[in-house]
């Protein structure tokens, strides 16, 4: 068998310099899945500084709009929330400003798309590489409908790229290119390397070496990614970094190494022994998008099976409390949702007489249970949700060390040791619940306090007990689950700050978890206290 290839001298290599090509524009349609209330594509991806155009093509019998957010300030990822929080805001005006606020944040928009009709928009990416919320800001969308527009720096391609071609007979591996004589061998002007140079004339048994230089932006993590059908072979700096060998389907490999900043060599093999012809290459570091040095791309993620589709009907929460009465994840079948102004929201569990979730951001979706009750636990919609679990609260314990034993333990039928009297609605309708406790009577009040905004989001839970006769020794289990000890409040599950006040919790571990208790003390058969969650971890 003879093969023949060529090696290119690095004397040449720097004999001429590649232009870099200003990034590639990017146009994308966006559609609005009809009676879902989400755009078809949640993530958008282009350089810094790329020209962008994005045509909204509504499809849905709503109105809808996309607007394109600069990423909250330190970091944060809000999904376009604190945009569309002040959308609503605007009140009656909202519908005349298309429900597009005067926000800094608003980097390009368009205006409300009715129902069946398209518009589109143009506009620069930022020359700062990161994260940019799209977001419809129609009150009660954005949950659902949101997306990430990903701008990442653009790497360069590969400079001074040379190439080797030759043919063999019955390639089944990479062969030794050191002892080969080339066919043929040339300069490459695009700076990305090309299998198909050749295969008009021949499809099997051939192989290609590329060579050239990369120039590192900066000091950083890079990450090359190759995919070959059929053997491939990638050197850094004379270093063999990636090999797929053997004849194959395309098989995908990547690693990632350390380089400095400046001018790396690279040298790259590739041969096709018989069948299908493919070769993928790209490669990038925390701050670039995927940048592709073959002339082929691919999309090396395969996308995950959409779920079902339980999102739709977002319940919008604006001047006053709303209730919603259903199947809830994280609360037993008599879960009660409410959702307070200013974005805080709780469960609160009918049956177990107790706060069984609280979370910030957007209330709860309707959809799965608007045709019945049939379609599962509808989870909450917004934020920072935190599962403070389903059990009574109220316990007798003879000492602090005794392990907890709710007051519900061993009840007859006859004779429950809760009984629930249920709820009552101020002006903002917002409920006061009311239960039974053996000779205990108790009633919770919630206020929401804190700026959504700010994300300094919180609500305060007031108790009030009333003693028919004297109680000794009763607890109340305030927290059980993960709980870390912060000055004077306590972090729970690393998702809310609860503080206690008006008596002197007890942090303790019991059966293998943490857990605080409050006792309870009775003044005139009188007692109050209240528990604040925040999602203000500092």
């Amino acid at each position: 068998m003879k093969i023949c290839i060529c090696l290119l001298g690095l004397a040449t290599l720097g004999a001429s310099v590649l232009a870099v090509p200003p990034p590639d524009p990017v146009t994308v349609i966006i559609k609005t899945k009809p009676a879902q209330m989400k755009y078809d594509q949640q993530r958008i991806y282009a350089a810094t500084g790329a020209k962008i155009t994005i045509t909204l093509q509504n499809e849905d019998d709503l109105p809808h709009n996309l607007v394109v957010c600069k990423p909250k300030d330190g970091g944060v990822n809000d999904k376009g929330l604190e945009v569309a929080v002040a959308a609503w805001k605007l009140g009656e005006a909202g519908m005349k400003q298309e429900w597009i606020p005067q926000n800094p944040r608003i980097i390009a928009h368009t205006k409300m798309v009715n129902p069946h009709q398209n518009e589109t928009i143009t506009f620069n990416a930022p020359e700062e590489a990161g994260d940019y919320p799209y977001v419809c800001t129609f009150p009660g969308h954005s949950i659902a409908m949101n997306g990430m527009l990903r701008v990442r720096v653009l790497l360069p391609l590969i400079r001074n790229l040379h190439y080797r071609y030759c043919t063999g007979e019955n390639l089944t591996k990479l062969p030794d290119f050191g002892k080969l004589t080339p066919i043929e061998e040339g300069q490459v002007s695009s700076g990305k390397m090309d299998i198909a140079l050749h295969q008009k004339v021949r499809r099997d048994n051939y192989a290609y070496e590329f060579e050239g230089a990369l120039d590192c932006p900066t000091d950083a993590e890079y990450t090359f990614k190759m995919g070959s059908d059929d053997g491939s072979q990638l050197w850094i700096d004379g270093k063999e970094i990636l090999k797929i060998d053997d004849i194959h389907p395309t098989v995908f490999r990547e690693k990632t190494i350390n380089l400095t900043k400046g001018e790396h060599s690279i040298k790259v093999r590739y041969f096709q022994g018989h069948g299908n012809a493919e070769f993928f290459f790209c490669w990038s570091n925390p701050d670039s998008t995927e940048r592709w040095l073959t002339v082929k791309e691919s999309s090396l993620d395969t996308p995950a099976p959409e779920k079902e589709n339980v999102t739709g009907m977002p319940l919008v929460v604006t001047n006053e409390a709303r209730i919603y009465r259903n199947f809830i994840e994280g609360s037993s079948p008599r879960g009660i949702a409410v959702g307070y102004p200013g974005g805080v929201n709780i469960c609160w569990d009918a049956d177990q007489m107790n706060v069984a979730l609280v979370w910030q951001g957007e209330f709860i979706d309707a959809k799965r249970h608007w045709a019945g009750r049939g379609l599962g636990n509808q989870p909450p919609l917004g934020t920072g949700v935190a599962k403070l679990g389903q059990q009574h609260a109220l316990g007798v314990l003879a000492s602090q060390a005794d392990p907890w034993v709710p007051a519900n333990k061993n009840e007859k039928p006859s004779d429950p040791a809760y009984v629930f009297r249920g709820y009552e609605l101020d002006a903002q309708r917002k409920p006061t619940f009311h239960y039974d406790c053996k000779d205990v009577a108790v009633s919770e009040t919630f206020i929401p306090e804190g700026d959504i905004q700010k994300q300094t989001n919180a609500i305060k839970r007031i108790l009030k007990l009333s003693a028919v006769k004297p109680v000794n020794n009763l607890y109340f289990l305030a927290l059980t689950g993960p709980i870390e000890a912060n000055d004077s409040a306590f972090i729970f599950d690393k998702t809310v700050k609860v503080i206690i006040s008006g008596g002197s919790p007890i942090a303790r571990k019991s059966a293998g978890h943490d857990e605080v208790l409050l006792p309870v003390v009775f003044k005139d058969g009188k007692a109050e206290f209240a528990i604040t969650y925040s999602w203000n971890l500092n």
